[in-house]
């Protein structure tokens, strides 16, 4: 019986630690200026997801070409990490080079999604 009490406890003190962790995104959009995220001091960069490629065909969200919006680098995530987790900001680039090309003739943008802790 204690022993479940103490797993419900921890539950209950997971919850509550990710009822406060704010979470930021960023788009960066393919053939345009680099971004930086970044954390105040004493804070470093986790990464929460990475994705580049098109996943919406409004060419509002950085124009186009859009001959596919169903497309994503399977690198994205391995290569934001390595980028920029654990440290206190980052620049970002949406570019084939980086990320290899999922979708020829789209434009592409990075999005990321992450928090400081």
């Amino acid at each position: 019986m204690k022993s479940l009490v103490l797993v419900a406890i921890i539950a209950l003190v997971i919850a509550e630690a990710s009822a406060f962790i704010s979470y930021e995104s960023m788009v960066v959009c393919e053939h345009r200026s680099k971004q930086t995220i970044s954390c105040p001091s004493g804070r470093r960069l986790r990464i929460d997801f990475a994705a580049y490629g098109r996943t919406n065909a409004d060419t509002s969200l950085c124009g186009g070409p859009v001959k596919t919006s169903h497309c994503r680098s399977s690198k994205s995530m391995t290569v934001v990490t390595k980028q920029c987790r654990d440290r206190t900001s980052c620049q970002l680039n949406a570019s084939n080079g980086l990320f290899g090309d999922p979708c020829s003739g789209t434009v592409k943008y990075l999005t990321v999604v992450y928090h400081c802790s």
